[in-house]
């Protein structure tokens, strides 16, 4: 005989004699979650009790959410992260308020990766892009997602590095990691780096494999891209400026012309 799964009734002599509560967590526990292999051998819980089963769920989500958490806290530095979360960034500062940092945020997390898979926040130093960017790669994180952290100008270290022989090795395994990442790769002052044939040539590479294979870019710059065509050779400015503003949800911090 087979320990009964469905949802048949017990006989009364059985229901009779059936354990009433879960030996685990003592809540009473319907006679369908217990069976026996003979008529006189013991009872056995054939389907889980319901109570355990969501407080496995419920402790199934908070490790979850723990171990999201301290990949975002080990991703992105500290200056960039809530009070919460060890960081140094204070919603309650005045500069929030003045900067619209709510407002910033919100217009963040309405990023809908289906339609774009990049996101921006661009405008004046000063204006905490990259707080607010690094207060939705919380919200990211939370989501499973996995975050790398870059600044322009380690992009540009590692570019300007790429001819030197006894660095080469380094700068081209950051430069293909950032390229490749397969979660959300946060490059944070898209401008800073010199911009050197080798910089733009490198941000070029960057955003075409992220933009071929469809990968989640968030950026800030502190200058619209529409305005980097000067500073831009001719071979890399389309790409780079047409990838940018086709492929980004933008949140635009920039005065208005009068």
């Amino acid at each position: 005989m087979t320990p009964n799964t469905a949802t048949a009734t017990h006989p009364a002599h059985m229901v009779s004699t059936c354990p009433v509560v879960c030996p685990k967590c003592a809540t009473p526990v319907a006679p369908i979650h217990w069976d026996r292999l003979t008529s006189t051998g013991p009872w056995i819980q054939t389907t889980p009790c319901p109570q355990c089963a969501r407080q496995r769920d419920r402790e199934a989500l908070l490790e979850a959410r723990e171990r999201h958490l301290a990949h975002y806290r080990a991703a992105v530095p500290a200056n960039y992260r809530p009070l919460s979360d060890g960081g140094t960034t204070d919603i309650r500062h005045p500069d929030w308020a003045e900067f619209k940092g709510s407002a910033q945020l919100h217009s963040l997390k309405a990023w809908d990766r289906r339609s774009h898979p990049w996101a921006a926040i661009i405008g004046p130093g000063g204006h905490l892009k990259t707080r607010v960017a690094g207060l939705a790669a919380r919200e990211l994180a939370l989501q499973g997602l996995s975050l790398l952290w870059v600044n322009g100008a380690s992009l540009g270290w590692a570019s300007s590095t790429r001819a030197d022989r006894q660095r080469s090795g380094a700068s081209n395994e950051h430069l293909h990691t950032w390229r490749t990442h397969d979660g959300i790769l946060i490059l944070d002052d898209l401008w800073k780096g010199n911009l050197t044939p080798s910089y733009v040539a490198s941000l070029y590479h960057l955003l075409e494999h992220r933009n071929a294979h469809r990968l989640p870019l968030l950026w800030t710059a502190n200058t619209h891209p529409a305005h980097m065509g000067a500073h831009l050779n001719a071979d890399n400015r389309d790409p780079i400026i047409g990838r940018l503003i086709e492929n980004t949800h933008l949140i635009d911090l920039f005065p208005r012309p009068a």
